[in-house]
């Protein structure tokens, strides 16, 4: 089964299922598509070059997603 993603850098993909727990592990995705929703996947640790801003625009994304 093929899930789409948003990667850290804004782009948006498709993997394959059983490597989503390794992309959200690694810190490579952002959110993922599930049942007609975006799901955020919220970092364990945000590191002190990321601001406020940046988690900002990634919601803001999410919900342009989301709205589609």
């Amino acid at each position: 089964m093929m899930v789409r993603v948003i990667y850290k850098d804004q782009t948006a993909g498709v993997v394959e299922s059983h490597l989503l727990d390794s992309l959200i592990r690694k810190g490579r995705i952002v959110a993922y598509h599930s049942a007609d929703k975006w799901v955020p996947v919220e970092a364990k640790a945000v590191p002190s070059s990321a601001v406020a801003s940046d988690v900002q625009r990634y919601r803001d994304d999410l919900r342009k997603y989301n709205s589609h």
